[in-house]
């Protein structure tokens, strides 16, 4: 019953939103690394902070692009 219920849409949607939770997660860690709540370089702290941003904004609108073009 189980596979007559899979959905690829539902499953792509639950992983863009993985990937965006897990940019989040990044974000607020960098920021709270430069805020010195909790130590660690700042190098890490902007770094973390970049590649969040990039995982929340930008990876989901290439991977969506990616599976709605045909493949040939």
């Amino acid at each position: 019953m189980a596979d007559q219920d899979h959905d690829p849409a539902k499953s792509r949607w639950m992983m863009l939103q993985a990937i965006r939770l897990g940019g989040l997660l990044l974000l607020l860690g960098g920021i709270v690394i430069l805020s010195e709540r909790v130590s660690g370089p700042q190098a890490l702290g902007i770094g973390m902070i970049v590649i969040g941003m990039f995982a929340f904004f930008i990876l989901p609108i290439q991977i969506a692009r990616r599976w709605k073009t045909p493949s040939e």
